[in-house]
């Protein structure tokens, strides 16, 4: 399957994708694509439509997002 992410950021080397939807079910269906990236090695950064009530909250939870992706590597 090919991915198609909504964001690249090469300074980083990370993709980011925007989940609009951000109930159950959905994220259940977006764990497929999140298991694509992850065994490609990808690093991904996902956002969803509830992380965006504020510009606060959404700097926020992108930072700590990021911030896991470097402790990790």
């Amino acid at each position: 399957k090919v991915l198609t992410p909504d964001f690249y950021l090469p300074e980083y080397d990370v993709y980011v994708e925007y989940l609009g939807r951000s109930d159950f079910e959905s994220r259940k269906e977006y764990s497929h694509k999140r298991d694509l990236y992850k065994k490609e090695g990808i690093h991904l950064i996902e956002l969803y439509s509830d992380n965006l009530k504020s510009v606060n909250q959404l700097d926020w939870k992108f930072n700590e997002r990021l911030r896991k992706i470097f402790k990790n590597d």
